[in-house]
């Protein structure tokens, strides 16, 4: 109870801060010290020469994120929390491993040494907590990340997920889109397997899909394929292309013909190869596409086909995935169906 008796209003007044800035003070230490409960309590120590093995994915995620903030919302911890075991972690390597920069922080060379390191270890142990005695596709339970463009889904991807499910039905699957970090996101655990053509160099191991060559198609109501479909015709008809990521990548039949002369005339573009038969309805535009997928479209769509006239070189498919996830259970079960399911397509 707060007693103010024959005190002046001022005296009052500050009597009162004191109190407010006292329980502040208490409260602000109360969350630190919840918050260091919580990681004690959530992770018994594992420790390894004095080194605190759980707090090895705090650093995993702070040499990740660089920000004190953004690693406290994805572990669920407080800022205090995690510059606690940031401390801790200097102390141990003797090194202060990130360094605040204006509102940043940047990671020291010893930190950008333990990098990938770092990462490889929590990895390994990610796919050991995985195993398990058996492999039978029905005791499968978990996710698979897998990264795929849409023409590779519409392909092969979505054709081998529903065979899946027919004999591992507690197998998921968390589809994303190809970015310009795929191959990267691969490499650090993000995602499970990369669908990608030889345009991306993953450096990681791969399974051979499937071998295309590209095709003109175009709405089947136009007459733009009535009369023979030459080089020189096809760069100059309005065309509708794809670029995917946020740096807008092109296709492979794109990057062939950036030094080409004249420019073939791209006059829309779109994210997906999935819109791409909408565009083209009711116009005389062509799109170039790998021939599976116009043979796919031209089942859903009125769509027509036509033979390229420019050799662009094939596109080639592989499924890629780590190193740590070679004897994966689940991922070589599925990665069996996927290569079955691309070479019954294609052939």
């Amino acid at each position: 109870m707060l007693v103010v008796a024959n005190q002046q209003p001022i005296d009052v007044i500050r009597l009162v801060t004191l109190q407010m800035l006292s329980g502040l003070l208490l409260y602000e230490k109360l969350v630190y010290f919840v918050s260091i409960i919580k990681i004690t309590h959530r992770y018994e120590p594992m420790r390894l020469n004095g080194l605190d093995l759980n707090q090895l994915i705090c650093l995993d995620a702070l040499l990740s994120e660089q920000n004190v903030s953004r690693v406290a919302n994805k572990l669920h911890l407080s800022q205090s929390a995690v510059s606690w075991i940031l401390a801790r972690l200097r102390q141990h390597f003797g090194d202060q491993l990130l360094i605040p920069e204006g509102r940043r922080m940047v990671s020291t060379a010893f930190a950008d040494e333990l990098r990938e390191q770092l990462r490889e270890l929590i990895l390994m142990a990610q796919a050991f907590e995985r195993r398990r005695p058996t492999s039978e596709p029905r005791e499968f339970d978990r996710t698979i990340r897998l990264v795929a463009s849409d023409a590779t889904q519409s392909i092969c991807v979505s054709q081998a997920i529903r065979e899946a499910a027919k004999h591992a039905p507690n197998l998921r699957f968390d589809l994303l889109p190809v970015t310009e970090s795929s191959h990267t996101d691969l490499r650090r655990g993000e995602i499970d397997l990369l669908c990608a053509s030889q345009s991306m160099e993953v450096g990681t191991p791969g399974d051979a899909l499937f071998e295309d060559r590209f095709c003109c198609i175009s709405w089947n109501v136009s007459e733009i394929f009535s009369t023979p479909l030459t080089p020189e015709r096809y760069l100059s008809l309005d065309h509708v292309m794809v670029k995917w990521g946020s740096l807008r990548a092109t296709t492979e039949e794109a990057m062939a013909l950036i030094n080409e002369r004249p420019r073939r005339r791209d006059c829309v573009t779109a994210p997906y190869f999935a819109s791409i038969p909408e565009l083209l309805i009711g116009t005389d535009r062509i799109a170039t596409v790998p021939t599976l997928l116009a043979l796919n479209m031209a089942g859903h769509w009125p769509i027509a086909t036509e033979q390229c006239p420019i050799e662009f070189e094939p596109i080639r498919v592989s499924a890629y995935w780590r190193n740590t996830l070679e004897n994966d259970p689940a991922l070589l079960w599925f990665r069996k169906i996927l290569c079955d399911t691309a070479q019954k397509i294609s052939s």
